[in-house]
C-alpha cells in the first residue's frame, strides 16, 4: 500500500475500535508505524488487534516475528523446493528479476521455473510488475519486504547455497561485461547481433544466437530447441519472433517466416535493423520491391545515416525502376561516406545496373539515341571506380548491355549514331582487356577453408593454389562467426601489394 492508505487504513480501524491511544496518535507517528509494517494490510490488522489488548504500540511492533510466523510460516510450510529455491535467489540478490534472469540464477529451465513462480504469486511471498520496453513489455518479480523479513530470519539460504547464488551473479555481470564489448565487433545491421532491452536479456539473448548458429550449420533440431527455450523465457520479446523468423527462411519455409517478421513487427515497428531485415526479407524471397523499399525507406528515417540501408534503398529503387533516384542515393554514398571496399563493390555493382538498366528501357521504348548516352555514361562512371574493386560480376552486367548497343547500331538513324553504338560494342566487347582483367586477377574462383585464425583465414582453390583473406574481405561479415574449416566458398582474386589475395567471398548456399 501506499503510505496516505497505510495510515487511512489504520486510522479507520482504531476509529472502528475506538482505540483511544492509537487515535491521539499524531499522523508522522502513525506513518513510522505503518513503515516498519512494510504498508503492509495484514500487519496493520494485527498490529491494532493488538494495541487494542493494551499491549502499547512500540512494543507490539517489537514482537512483530509472531506476527510473521503467523502470516508466513504457513505459507512457506506448503511451497515446492523448487519455489523455495527461487526465493534463496530473491534473498541473496536482492531487486526485480526477470523471467530469465531467475532461471540462469537458480539453474532451473523455463518449464520448472514457470511453475514455480505462478504458486509464488499466489502468495503474498513475491511481486510481479510489467513495464514497457519499447513496443512491448517485460515482467519483473520482486520479493515482498515482509516475507522478506521472515525468510531472512526463518529460513535464510545456506553459506554454501548463498555463495554458489552470488557466484552466479558475478558470472552474470561478466557475461553482460563480455557481451558489451564482443557487440563492439558486429555490424549493426548484421542478423547474428541480437538487441537487448536490458541486461537481463542476456539469458535469452544466448539462446537465440545459439539458434541462429544451430540454423546456420542446418542443425534445425538444435535451433528450434534453443529457439523454444528462448521464447518460454521472454515470450513478449521481438528478437525471438526475428530470429525465428531468419531461421524459417533456412528452412525455406518462407510463409512461417513471413508471419514472424510481421509479428516482430508489431512488437517492435521502430527498430531500424528490423525493419531492415524485413525489407531485405520481402526483396529476396517475395520479390516485392515495392513494399520492400517502403520498409526500407521506414527503417531510413530512423537512422538516416545507415551505409547497409541506403543500399538496400537502392536496390529496391533499381528493382521498382527509379533509376534516376537509385543513382542519387548512389552516388550520395560513393562522395559523402566512408565506405569498406564490400560496400563500395555493393555500390559500383548497383550503379553499373542502373545504367544497363535505363539503357535497355530506352531501347525499347525505341529511344535509341538516349539507350546509347546511358551506355556512354556507365563507361564514364566506370573510369572513376577503383580497378581493384572491378570483378566478373560486375563485367556480366556490362556485357549485358550487348543487345541494347547491337539493337542501336541496327535503328541507327545516321552516321554518327552508327559510329557511337560501334565504338561502344568494341569497348564492352574489350572491356576484361582495358581493365586489366583477362589474367586471373579479378576472374571468380571455388575453394574451401582451410585455415581460420584471429581475424583472417586461408582458402585453397580447386587449383590447390592457397589465398589468405581477412575478416572484411567476407562479402557478409557477420558470416565470420559461422565460417568453418572445410566450407565451400566462391570469391575473387586481387593484388595486394604482390601478391593475390581471396575478397568478396561467399559461402556456398549449399553448404
Amino acid at each position: 500500500m501506499a503510505h496516505r492508505e497505510a495510515i487511512q487504513l489504520l486510522r479507520a480501524l482504531a476509529q472502528l475500535r475506538n482505540i483511544t491511544s492509537l487515535i491521539k496518535i499524531p499522523n508522522m507517528q502513525i506513518q513510522q508505524y505503518c513503515i516498519k509494517m512494510k504498508n503492509s494490510p495484514g500487519f496493520i490488522k494485527w498490529f491494532v488487534s493488538v494495541v487494542q489488548t493494551g499491549i502499547r504500540p512500540e512494543e507490539a511492533l517489537d514482537k512483530n516475528d509472531i506476527f510473521l510466523d503467523f502470516c508466513m510460516s504457513n505459507v512457506y510450510g506448503f511451497l515446492s523446493e523448487k519455489s523455495k529455491k527461487v526465493l534463496d535467489v530473491m534473498l541473496v540478490v536482492p531487486g526485480t528479476h526477470s523471467q530469465a534472469e531467475l532461471a540462469f540464477l537458480s539453474e532451473m529451465d523455463a518449464f520448472d521455473l514457470q511453475p514455480a513462480l505462478q504458486q509464488l504469486l499466489a502468495t503474498p511471498m513475491i511481486l510481479m510488475s510489467t513495464r514497457p520496453r519499447g513496443s512491448s513489455f517485460t515482467s519483473d518479480y520482486t520479493l515482498a519486504d515482509l516475507p522478506r523479513d521472515y525468510l531472512s530470519s526463518r529460513h535464510a539460504p545456506s553459506t554454501e547455497q548463498a555463495k554458489s547464488i552470488t557466484k552466479k551473479r558475478r558470472q552474470l555481470v561478466a557475461e553482460e561485461e563480455d557481451e558489451a564489448r564482443r557487440e563492439q565487433t558486429f555490424r549493426f545491421y548484421s542478423p547474428f547481433r541480437i538487441s537487448r532491452r536490458t541486461n537481463s536479456d542476456l539469458i535469452v539473448a544466448k539462446f537465440l544466437k545459439n539458434a541462429l548458429s544451430g540454423a546456420y550449420d542446418r542443425d534445425f533440431e538444435y535451433a528450434e530447441k534453443q529457439l523454444t527455450m528462448a521464447r518460454s523465457l521472454a515470450p513478449e520479446y521481438f528478437e525471438v519472433h526475428r530470429v525465428e523468423a531468419w531461421i524459417k527462411v533456412k528452412q525455406r519455409n518462407i510463409p512461417a517466416a513471413q508471419l514472424a517478421y510481421e509479428a516482430a513487427i508489431e512488437l517492435e515497428p521502430r527498430h531500424a535493423p528490423l525493419l531492415y531485415w524485413y525489407a531485405d526479407f520481402l526483396l529476396r524471397y517475395l520479390d516485392d520491391s515495392k513494399r520492400a523499399l517502403g520498409y526500407y525507406e521506414k527503417a531510413s528515417q530512423i537512422d538516416p545515416n545507415s551505409i547497409d540501408i541506403q543500399i538496400g534503398m537502392a536496390r529496391s529503387q533499381i528493382y521498382v525502376m527509379n533509376l534516376d533516384v537509385a543513382q542519387t542515393t548512389l552516388t550520395n554514398l560513393l562522395e559523402k561516406y566512408k565506405l569498406s571496399e564490400m560496400e563500395t563493390v555493393k555500390v559500383y555493382d548497383l550503379y553499373i545496373q542502373t545504367f544497363q538498366r535505363q539503357a535497355d528501357h530506352s531501347s525499347r521504348e525505341g529511344d535509341f539515341s538516349q539507350a546509347l548516352k546511358y551506355v556512354d555514361e556507365l563507361r564514364s562512371a566506370l573510369a572513376t571506380f577503383s580497378k581493384r574493386l572491378i570483378d566478373t560480376e560486375m563485367m556480366i552486367k556490362i556485357r549485358k548491355t550487348l543487345p541494347t548497343l547491337q539493337t542501336c547500331r541496327a535503328h541507327a538513324e545516321n552516321a554518327e549514331q552508327y559510329e557511337i553504338a560501334t565504338k561502344l560494342l568494341e569497348w564492352v566487347n574489350n572491356i576484361e582487356d582495358s581493365l586489366n582483367l583477362s589474367s586471373r586477377e579479378g576472374r571468380k574462383d571455388v575453394g574451401h577453408i582451410e585455415r581460420i585464425h584471429a581475424g583472417y583465414g586461408i582458402i585453397k582453390a580447386e587449383d590447390g593454389a592457397k589465398y589468405r583473406f581477412n575478416r572484411g574481405d567476407l562479402f557478409d561479415s557477420a558470416e565470420w562467426q559461422s565460417l568453418k574449416v572445410g566450407y565451400t566458398v566462391r570469391f575473387s582474386l586481387f593484388k595486394s601489394g604482390s601478391e593475390l589475395q581471396a575478397v568478396g567471398i561467399r559461402i556456398d548456399e549449399t553448404e
